[in-house]
């Protein structure tokens, strides 16, 4: 949501070609690239502790799949404070998991669908130990068979989760690896995340569902705007990448005071797409591509998602 102070003009830029994205922004952070501020002192809250540091902490929490990229500047606190976010992004992320076959902290985790009214059965998705094949005790409402192209679609009835909360889920986990220079220059994000100081966040994003990649390891990727300002169009700075199960989830953090001093009115602001359609490869001219166009990432209240997922079937 952005601040009454200004207003900002948002025009969303659909590209084929992939180099857009990179002739906009360039990489910055990732899991691979991670370096600790100061190891064992929290880059949030400055603890030393060492009482304060006996969890393992994740840059990737592992609801989003199994991984081993661990936090060496991050304190118990703190990772504590931010789990309150974390349980809405679990309940997003819950269905892609489930039908892809993708193991979090422990196992693959069950899917069940909400009900909306009494006594309406419930679609269940999990894995029988050791194997892949799916158990789906079901609605039959929730299924569509078509034999002739040999498809079958599942609905999914996602509980309601709040998007506002995933938002800032998926903002802390680029935080937790951005670079000291940008991190210490946009000290204020860490406010806005705790709750204490209230910063326009951009309520849009994107996703898109492979076709043929699937993450068992998720991923993540911090990019950052060559230049804010072209002409008079500018652009968020930074851009965060979340990669997981068959889908890539692309926002954008929200804007800083640092952001916003150079900011004039008179410019309109960008939203170059992330090319995640590319990773499907054999890209064909004035081939279409599904990308969802998330616009409620501002939302406080809960929302009740309704996901189709489409399988070829003999």
């Amino acid at each position: 949501m952005f601040s009454n102070l200004f207003n900002i003009v948002i025009f969303i830029v659909m590209k084929l070609n992939p180099l857009e994205f990179f002739d906009t922004y360039e990489l910055i952070a990732s899991p691979n690239t991670y370096s600790p501020i100061v190891p064992n002192e929290c880059r949030y809250c400055g603890e030393k502790s060492e009482v304060l540091f006996k969890t393992d902490c994740h840059l990737i929490p592992e609801l989003l799949g199994r991984n081993h990229f661990l936090s060496r500047d991050e304190c118990d606190n703190c990772n504590q404070l931010f789990s309150k976010w974390e349980s809405h992004l679990a309940i997003f992320a819950r269905p892609y998991l489930s039908l892809s076959n993708i193991k979090t902290k422990n196992k693959v985790p069950i899917f069940q669908s909400r009900t909306d009214y009494k006594d309406q059965p419930r679609t269940s998705i999990k894995i029988e130990e050791g194997s892949t094949k799916r158990l789906i005790h079901s609605n039959l409402d929730d299924f569509i068979l078509d034999t002739e192209k040999g498809l079958l679609q599942i609905a999914t009835r996602n509980p309601g989760f709040i998007p506002n909360h995933i938002y800032r889920a998926l903002c802390k986990i680029m935080l937790g690896m951005m670079p000291s220079k940008e991190f210490f220059e946009n000290k204020d994000f860490f406010k806005w995340l705790e709750g204490t100081q209230e910063l326009p966040e951009i309520c849009h994003g994107f996703q898109y569902k492979s076709q043929k990649k699937y993450y068992k390891t998720p991923s993540a990727q911090l990019y950052k705007a060559k230049k804010i300002v072209v002409g008079n169009i500018a652009y968020p700075e930074f851009v965060g990448i979340i990669s997981f199960a068959n889908t890539i989830v692309q926002f954008y953090l929200p804007l800083s005071e640092n952001y916003l001093i150079n900011h004039s009115d008179q410019n309109s602001m960008n939203l170059v797409v992330y090319p995640s359609f590319a990773f499907d490869g054999d890209m064909k001219q004035n081939q279409k591509f599904k990308i969802r166009h998330i616009t409620n990432f501002d939302q406080k209240e809960p929302y009740k998602s309704d996901e189709k997922f489409t399988f070829k079937v003999n």
